[in-house]
């Protein structure tokens, strides 16, 4: 493990294959969710940097919009232990059958080769976030386009 900070790993991953960082994002965002859902986050990501005119990484790593990014918790640094990996010649997490099937999930969601199941959405948040009264008003604001597994998938107004 090298002695990189979360900030410095974050800005070596702006320049890094768009199909890690998103893969990372979403192994860190989804990994508990079916393949459905995780494509669903890869969709979000997809749509959001069509949207805004950004590259995947710029959407995947834009301050506080991707909690796995900017959290404080065990999730975090497991995340950024494999960006880590990733970013020093490693293959993060090679031997997790989880990391192998996510990381196939985003490339070929990259490429084209799978439907947006999200019908365009730009967001999403826990199912129960969602229904709760802490729901944030971004979401509140929102349309609901589809629920897949353990989150609501949003789009916002274009």
């Amino acid at each position: 493990m090298s002695q990189m900070s979360h900030d410095e790993i974050r800005r070596a991953l702006l320049t890094f294959p768009a199909r890690i960082v998103l893969a990372l994002t979403v192994w860190a965002e989804a990994r508990g969710e079916s393949p459905d859902g995780q494509l669903a986050v890869c969709w979000v990501i997809k749509n959001r940097a069509t949207r805004r005119h950004q590259t995947i990484q710029g959407v995947c790593l834009q301050k506080h919009q991707f909690s796995c990014w900017w959290g404080d918790d065990a999730n975090t640094t497991a995340l950024f232990a494999r960006a880590d990996a990733a970013l020093h010649g490693g293959t993060p997490g090679a031997a997790d059958d989880n990391w192998l099937e996510t990381a196939a999930i985003a490339h070929r969601a990259l490429l084209g080769g799978l439907p947006d199941i999200t019908h365009g959405a730009d967001h999403y948040l826990t199912t129960t976030l969602y229904a709760s009264p802490q729901c944030p008003v971004w979401a509140a604001q929102m349309t609901v386009v589809n629920v897949i597994d353990h989150h609501t998938f949003l789009r916002s107004a274009e």
